[in-house]
């Protein structure tokens, strides 16, 4: 296994989509998706957070404290959910100097494809490369169905894929359901699973081969 501040930049220099499989108790999925962000800072020009259901100042406080110089430009979607937690709430008036669009509810794919979708050719008009996460496939799933899931998910990893960017797609590996692995990492061309600070890196499931024959 890859410890993540010192080897994963290298193992996963060369992947465009990411599933990342890392338990939600702790903060232990946000803390893996920030890692694998700041890695990702010396070759990319902007990060892009997809936040579900935690507010944004949590996940720009966590990206400060690790990065260990000036972080790239970040934009947020921060997509809304009745419950936050309480450490969440907590930070919920906290200024976050960055961009952020807000979508009202996970179940409103068609909103939150369009901001993801408006964020990322903004980039790419201005030819930088962005590093993208989606937090959480977990949390997702408690309001949308998993084909429609699947369905948007292939879109943006074929929008990221496009402009040559990188995506991290975080699915709570506390779940002992492995089909549900399995089906994700299809969207995926690495797998990036997370045991405390120890990562071990695989391959996902994705043929682009087949891809482009149905194109």
């Amino acid at each position: 296994m890859a410890t993540v501040s010192d080897e994963s930049s290298g193992d996963l220099r060369g992947a465009s989509n990411v599933l990342v499989l890392a338990p939600s108790v702790a903060d232990a999925g946000i803390d893996a998706c920030t890692n694998l962000l700041v890695d990702a800072t010396d070759r990319v020009d902007r990060l892009l957070v997809v936040t579900v259901g935690t507010h944004p100042s949590v996940w720009h406080d966590r990206l400060t404290e690790r990065s260990a110089g000036p972080l790239a430009p970040v934009s947020y979607v921060d997509v809304k959910t009745l419950v936050r937690s309480t450490s969440t709430a907590a930070s919920d008036g906290t200024d976050v100097p960055s961009p952020v669009a807000t979508v009202s509810s996970p179940a409103d794919l068609l909103t939150l494809g369009k901001s993801v979708n408006s964020l990322l050719g903004d980039a790419a008009a201005d030819g930088d490369r962005v590093a993208l996460c989606i937090h959480s496939i977990s949390e997702m799933l408690q309001f949308v169905d998993r084909e429609f899931l699947f369905k948007f998910l292939h879109a943006v990893s074929a929008r990221v894929r496009s402009v040559d960017g990188v995506a991290f797609y975080h699915l709570d590996n506390d779940a002992p359901d492995e089909e549900l692995q399995i089906m994700f990492a299809h969207l995926c061309d690495t797998v990036a699973t997370f045991e405390g600070e120890q990562m071990d890196v695989s391959a996902g499931y994705y043929a682009p081969a087949g891809e482009q024959s149905e194109s």
